[in-house]
C-alpha cells in the first residue's frame, strides 16, 4: 500500500518506480520486500537490481576510520575546493549545493553528507583497503576496486537494494552489542558474538560485522543526529520522525537514483526511487524521493511497536567528553561546546585556544594554510584567516596545463587566479589582468601576482 500511495508523489519527482525492503535486525530475516513500477517492469525485482550506491556508504568509511583511530568523531576534516587536489591532483567532487564549508568535525561531515571530507578521508585510511572493508559488511559491489577508484565512496559503486539494507542492519546489530556485554564475558568481542542475516533461498548469507561494536555506537550516533545533518537538510525533512532513529541519504549522479536507509532498534528500512531504464529524475534528491517513502514505513513501524535507538551507553568501548564546537578540541572557557562519543585514548588533550589569535580586539580563528583559498572566499562566514608565509598563488598552480573547449565559447572559458589575499593585483606576461579574469588563448604564460610589496609568479600552458 505505502508503494502504491507513492506513485503519485514520485512521478512528480521524475521517477517511475521504487524498491523497498526492511529487515528484522535480531535476526536478518527480511521482513518485506517490494519493488514497484510501471507495468513494463513488473517482472523485474528493483531490490535486487545493482545501481549506483550514491552517499550511502560514507557510513562505513567513518566507521572504518574511527575504528582504526585515524580520525574520531570530533576530529576536523577539510571541505575546501582545493583540499582533494592534495590527494587526487584529477578529481574535483564538489557538494550537491556547491559549496564549501571549510574546517567541519568529522560528526558534521557524515551528518551533512558532504563529498571533499569522504574523499579525503578514504585517502587517509588507503581507498582500496577501505573498499575491501566495506564489501566484508555485504555491499557486495559488483566491481573490482580498480573500474571505481576513489569515487566509489561518492557513489559510483553499484549496489543492490538488498544487499545494502543487510549491511545497515549489520551496522545496527553491530552497534546493538555495545550497550552490554553477552551473559558471561567481561568484554565485547565481535567474533564471539557472531551473526549472520538469513536472507531469501539462495542469497547469500552476510558476514556478522566488519567493524567493533563501540565505532558502530558512534556512526548509528551520528545518523540519529539532527543537528549534525541540519547544514544540509533543514529542521523538518522527511528524516525527521520524532524518535531517534538512525537513517541516511544517497543520490547517484544526474539524479538517477535516490536511496534512503535506516534503522529503528527492530529493524531496518531501506528504499530506493528512480526509473528501472536509469532515466534521471527531475533534480531530485534522495530526501524528496526515497526519503518520504521511508518516513512513512518508520512512522507505521514506530506505531507498532518498533523502538527508538538509545544513546550509546558509557563503558563498553566508549568515553565521552566536551568538546569545543568549533575546533573539536578542548574547549576554552565560556565557549560553545558539544558532548562527544571517543574510542578509550583518543580524546583530544589540545586545547582551543592553540587555533585563535587576538586581532584588532577580536579572537580569530586561526587555520592552516591549506585553508587559504577557503578563507579568502565568500564562504568563509567565521572571519577565519589562514596561517600566512606570505604571497601565495593558490590557482593556477606552478607547471598546470589548461586545454581549450572548442565546444564552448570563449566567453565561457576564462581563468580566474587566486591567491591567499583576495586584494592582488595580476598580471599575465606583463598585461595586467581585469578582475574578470583571464580569457583562455593558446600560449606559454607567465602570472603574476602582487599584493603589499610582495611578488609571486606561476607559468602555466594553455593548449
Amino acid at each position: 500500500r505505502v508503494a502504491t500511495a507513492a506513485r503519485g508523489p514520485l512521478a512528480e519527482v521524475g521517477a517511475g518506480a521504487c524498491a523497498i525492503v526492511i529487515i528484522h535486525n535480531a535476526t536478518g530475516g527480511v521482513r518485506a520486500m517490494v519493488s514497484s513500477s510501471l507495468p513494463r517492469y513488473r517482472d523485474v525485482n528493483l531490490a535486487l537490481s545493482a545501481r549506483s550506491a550514491g552517499s550511502t556508504l560514507k557510513p562505513f568509511l567513518y566507521l572504518d576510520a574511527i575504528d582504526r583511530r585515524i580520525i574520531t568523531a570530533a576530529s576536523l576534516l577539510p571541505d575546501t575546493e582545493e583540499a582533494v587536489r592534495e590527494a587526487y591532483p584529477d578529481y574535483d567532487p564538489h557538494n550537491y549545493n556547491d559549496r564549501f564549508m571549510g574546517p567541519v568535525r568529522a560528526r558534521e561531515a557524515l551528518g551533512n553528507s558532504l563529498n571533499v571530507p569522504a574523499v579525503i578521508l578514504a585517502s587517509r585510511c588507503g581507498a582500496r583497503d577501505v573498499f575491501a572493508r566495506l564489501n566484508s559488511w555485504g555491499t557486495a559491489c559488483q566491481k573490482k576496486f580498480d573500474t571505481y577508484g576513489a569515487g566509489f565512496i561518492l557513489g559510483n559503486a553499484e549496489v543492490s537494494l538488498l544487499d545494502l539494507t543487510g549491511a545497515y542492519a549489520s551496522l545496527a546489530r553491530t552497534a546493538a552489542l555495545q550497550e552490554a556485554p553477552p551473559p558471561g564475558t567481561s568484554a565485547l568481542n565481535p567474533s564471539a558474538t557472531a551473526w549472520r542475516p538469513v536472507f531469501l533461498a539462495g542469497e547469500p548469507t552476510l558476514p556478522a560485522a566488519a567493524g567493533s561494536p563501540a565505532a558502530a555506537a558512534i556512526i548509528a550516533d551520528i545518523l540519529c543526529d539532527s543537528e549534525a545533518r541540519r547544514a544540509s537538510f533543514g529542521n523538518a525533512s522527511p528524516l525527521e520522525v520524532g524518535s531517534r532513529v538512525a537513517v541516511k541519504t544517497g543520490t547517484s549522479s544526474a539524479f538517477r537514483d535516490g536511496w534512503c536507509i535506516g534503522f529503528t532498534r527492530e529493524h531496518t528500512v531501506g528504499v530506493w526511487a528512480g526509473n528501472p531504464d536509469g532515466a534521471p529524475m527531475n533534480a531530485a534528491l534522495a530526501v524528496r524521493s526515497a526519503a518520504p517513502v521511508w518516513q512513512t514505513l518508520i512512522r507505521y513501524l514506530l506505531a507498532q511497536g518498533d523502538s527508538a535507538l538509545p544513546e550509546p551507553v558509557p563503558g563498553n568501548g566508549l568515553v565521552s567528553a566536551s568538546v569545543s564546537a568549533e575546533t573539536g578540541l578542548v574547549p576554552r572557557t565560556g565557549t560553545p561546546a558539544i558532548t562527544e562519543w571517543f574510542l578509550p585514548g583518543t580524546l583530544p588533550t589540545e586545547s582551543s585556544a592553540s587555533m585563535y589569535r587576538r586581532i584588532e580586539g577580536r579572537e580569530t580563528l586561526v587555520l592552516p594554510k591549506s585553508y587559504a583559498g577557503w578563507c579568502a572566499s565568500p564562504q568563509n562566514r567565521r572571519g577565519a584567516i589562514a596561517e600566512s608565509s606570505g604571497l601565495e598563488i593558490l590557482f593556477p598552480k606552478d607547471g598546470a596545463v589548461f586545454s581549450r573547449n572548442p565546444a564552448l565559447p570563449d566567453t565561457q572559458q576564462v581563468l580566474i587566479p587566486r591567491s591567499s589575499d583576495p586584494a592582488s593585483e595580476w598580471f599575465a606576461n606583463g598585461e595586467k589582468l581585469p578582475v574578470s579574469g583571464m580569457p583562455l588563448r593558446p600560449g606559454n604564460f607567465t602570472l603574476t601576482a602582487r599584493s603589499h610589496g610582495e611578488e609571486q609568479t606561476s607559468r602555466f600552458r594553455v593548449e
